[in-house]
C-alpha cells in the first residue's frame, strides 16, 4: 500500500479510532496528559478520594465551578486508614453520578449495614454537609428474617433514615403487620420526637402480575434440570393468554383458566398452594371474601424520587423461597417505574433469603440482570451479606467489594477465587491477607475496586494510577441518621423492653357474610349471597384474629298456628342416607376453607365452629 493510500483510508477512518499507547509493565499505568482522557478516567470511577480529585483539578487548572460540572453528586463514606497522605487527601467519595453496585460482606457485628445505610444516606439526603445530592434516588429496599415472632423480629436498619425526614414507607406481610408495625413504630434507640416510618400491608395491583411475574411466581429455576408436573400447563395457559392480546392477560382470567382445567391427581394441589400465597398479597376489591388489613390509601408503589420503601416479608407463614418470589416480583414493579433521579437496590441480610434454591436463583438471575445493564437503566445495587458462597456471581459483577472481619477461612477461598487483590496478595496460600481481615475492627474493611481513582502520583510527570489488583484499608464514617444496628448490651435490653409499648391500630377491610338460610330442597347445600363489605375507621380497634364473626341466627320454631297434619295421613320424612350427608357436609366445608374465611379447624374460633356446627345440624 503506497503512502497516498494510507493518507486516504487514514483519512476516512483515522477520525474514529482510539490512540494507540505502549502496552505498561504490570506495575505501571498509562499517563494521562490528555484532558478529556483524565477527566474521563474521573467520571467513570465508583469510588474516589479527595486527594486524587483536587490532584486532577489542580494538574488541568479547572475552576471549581467546573469540578462540580464534572462530578455533580457524590457522598462521603470513609477515609483510607495507613496511607502517607493527609487526612484530606484520604477521604473516600462515592460518585453518585455513575450508576455501579457494591458487595458488603462480614460476620455479624463488623459493619455490614452500618457500610450498606451509609451508602443509602448518599442516594437520598440532600441537605448534608457529607455531600452534594442535587438530584435525590428512589431506593427500593429488601429485608426478610427467619425468627420472625412478634418479640424477635429484626428490622431493617435502613428504616432509621426516617429520624432525618426521609419519607420512609415499610411494607409487610398482611398476617404479620401487628408485629412489624409495633416494631417500626417503637425503633429501639431513635428519640420519640423522631418521625417513624410508615407501615403498609404488601398488596400487589392485579396489573403487576404480567406475564414475567407470573413465570417467576410458578417458581421456574432457569437452571433447574427438572420441573414440577403443573409448570408446562401453567406455560402453555400463559402463551394462550398473551396471544390473544396484552388486555386479555389478567390474574383473575389466569386464576379461572387454572379452575377450569381438568388437573390430575397431584397437580393441582402445588399449584394451588402457590397461588394462594399470591390471593394472600392481592389488594383487596370486590372479590375478596375474607377480612384483612386494609391497603393503604396513598399510592405505595410510586417511588418517588429521595424516598425508601423497605419491603420486609419477615412472616412465620412466609418462607426464605416464597420471599425470594415475592421480592422478585416486587423488583419488577420497581424496575418498570419511570426513574427520575435514578434507582437504588438495597439488600440488607442477604444470606437470610439468598439460599441454593428455585425460588432464591430466579431473584439471583434477576440481581445480576440489573447489575449488567445497570448503566442503562441508572440503577445501583448494594448487597449486604455475611456468607460470600452464596451468590458468587454477584461479586464478579460488582464495581465495588467491602470486606468487613469474618473469621471463616471457607469465605476467604470464595474471595480469592472471585477478587483479583485477593488473589494476588495471597499467592502461595500464606494467608497474610486473611490475617489482615480478622484483625479488622468493627467498622473497617478491606475495599477492592479495580477502575477506583484513589491513588495520588508522586509528581506531575509521574502516571496516574488505578487501583487495580491492589485494595484498600477503610474505615467508614459516622451515620447521618440514627444508627440502629449497635450491638445492644444486657442492660440496654432490659431499659428497652421495660418501656412504654405502642398501641398498634390497624385499619381493616371488614366482610361480612350472614349466613343463607337452609334450602330443605338441596339439602344441606347453598351457598351465601353477596358479601357486604365495609371499612374501618383507622381508630377502630382491630386483632390479628379480626372482627368477631357475626351471630348465628336461630332457626325459627315452627308457627304455633300451622295445624298439624291428620294422624292418618301424617308420614314421616325419609331420612336422608348418611352417605349424601357426609358429601355435603365435605363439600360445605371445602368451599368456606377455600374462599379463604377458615384455614383448618384447629385455627377457627369459637364463633366459626359454631357457625360450621349449625350449618351441617
Amino acid at each position: 500500500m503506497d503512502e497516498e493510500q494510507s493518507k486516504t483510508i487514514l483519512g476516512r477512518f483515522g477520525r474514529f479510532l482510539r490512540e494507540e499507547e505502549d502496552d505498561a509493565t504490570e506495575d505501571d499505568a498509562p499517563e494521562f496528559t490528555n484532558e478529556h482522557k483524565l477527566l474521563e478516567f474521573l467520571t467513570n470511577s465508583p469510588v474516589f478520594t479527595t486527594g486524587a480529585a483536587n490532584w486532577t483539578s489542580d494538574f488541568l487548572s479547572l475552576e471549581p465551578d467546573r469540578m462540580s460540572q464534572i462530578i455533580p453528586q457524590f457522598g462521603l463514606l470513609g477515609n483510607v486508614t495507613g496511607s502517607p497522605h493527609t487526612l484530606e487527601e484520604r477521604l473516600l467519595m462515592t460518585n453518585l453520578n455513575l450508576p455501579w453496585s457494591a458487595f458488603i460482606c462480614g460476620s455479624q457485628g463488623a459493619g455490614k449495614s452500618h457500610t450498606l445505610s451509609c451508602l443509602v444516606e448518599n442516594t437520598v439526603i440532600t441537605s448534608s454537609d457529607a455531600g452534594q445530592l442535587p438530584w435525590p434516588m428512589s431506593v427500593l429496599a429488601m429485608h426478610y428474617d427467619n425468627n420472625s415472632g412478634y418479640s424477635n423480629t429484626q428490622l431493617c436498619e435502613v428504616a432509621y433514615l426516617c429520624s432525618r425526614d426521609v419519607p420512609v414507607n415499610v411494607l409487610v406481610s398482611p398476617s404479620h403487620i401487628w408485629a412489624l408495625k409495633k416494631l417500626y413504630t417503637e425503633l429501639p434507640g431513635l428519640p420519640p420526637d423522631h418521625p417513624r416510618p410508615n407501615v403498609y400491608p404488601l398488596y400487589l395491583k392485579e396489573d403487576h402480575l404480567d406475564v414475567s411475574n407470573m413465570m417467576k411466581l410458578m417458581a421456574v429455576d432457569p437452571k433447574a434440570s427438572s420441573t414440577p408436573l403443573y409448570v408446562d400447563v401453567v406455560r402453555n395457559m400463559i402463551r394462550e393468554m398473551a396471544m390473544e392480546g396484552p388486555q386479555n392477560f389478567t390474574y383473575t382470567k389466569f386464576r379461572q383458566r387454572v379452575d377450569q382445567f381438568p388437573w390430575l391427581r397431584g397437580q393441582e394441589m402445588p399449584l394451588k398452594m402457590r397461588l394462594a400465597l399470591i390471593d394472600s398479597f392481592i389488594a383487596p376489591g370486590d372479590y375478596t371474601t375474607s377480612t384483612r388489613p386494609a391497603p393503604a390509601e396513598e399510592d405505595i408503589w410510586a417511588f418517588k424520587p429521595g424516598t425508601i420503601t423497605i419491603i420486609d416479608l419477615s412472616d412465620p407463614q412466609i418462607s426464605n423461597d416464597d420471599a425470594c418470589i415475592l421480592f422478585a416480583i416486587c423488583l419488577s414493579v420497581f424496575m418498570k417505574n419511570p426513574a427520575k433521579g435514578g434507582r437504588v437496590v438495597a439488600l440488607d441480610e442477604a444470606h437470610k433469603f439468598l439460599v441454593q434454591s428455585g425460588e432464591a436463583r430466579v431473584l439471583t438471575s434477576d440481581l445480576t440482570s440489573i447489575i449488567r445493564q445497570q448503566r442503562h437503566t441508572g440503577t445501583r445495587v448494594f448487597i449486604a451479606t455475611q456468607e460470600p458462597t452464596l451468590a458468587p456471581e454477584l461479586i464478579d459483577l460488582s464495581n465495588v467489594t467491602f470486606v468487613h472481619r469474618f473469621l471463616s477461612p471457607s469465605w476467604y477461598q470464595i474471595l480469592k477465587k472471585h477478587l483479583a487483590g485477593a488473589n494476588k496478595h495471597d499467592p502461595e496460600n500464606s494467608n497474610k491477607l486473611f490475617e489482615t481481615i480478622v484483625k479488622l475492627r468493627t467498622g473497617q474493611a478491606l475495599m477492592f475496586s479495580p477502575t477506583a481513582f484513589t491513588e495520588l502520583p508522586a509528581s506531575y510527570g509521574q502516571p496516574v494510577q488505578l487501583l487495580g489488583n491492589n485494595y484498600l484499608k477503610v474505615s467508614i464514617r459516622k451515620r447521618l441518621t440514627a444508627d440502629g444496628g449497635r450491638s445492644m448490651a444486657s442492660s440496654e435490653s432490659a431499659t428497652l423492653s421495660s418501656g412504654q409499648t405502642v398501641d398498634v391500630q390497624v385499619p381493616m377491610h371488614v366482610v361480612v357474610r350472614p349466613p343463607q338460610p337452609l334450602n330443605t330442597k338441596r339439602g344441606l347445600s347453598g351457598g351465601y349471597p353477596d358479601a357486604k363489605r365495609y371499612k374501618t375507621e383507622p381508630g377502630a380497634p382491630a386483632g390479628p384474629a379480626g372482627p368477631a364473626p357475626p351471630a348465628v341466627p336461630a332457626v325459627p320454631a315452627v308457627p304455633s298456628g300451622v295445624p298439624a297434619a291428620p294422624a292418618a295421613t301424617a308420614r314421616a320424612a325419609p331420612a336422608p342416607d348418611y352417605r349424601e350427608v357426609l358429601n355435603e357436609a365435605k363439600l360445605l366445608a371445602r368451599i368456606k376453607c377455600l374462599d379463604g374465611s377458615w384455614n383448618f379447624s384447629k385455627k377457627l374460633t369459637v364463633g366459626q365452629l359454631h357457625l360450621l356446627y349449625s350449618s351441617l345440624d
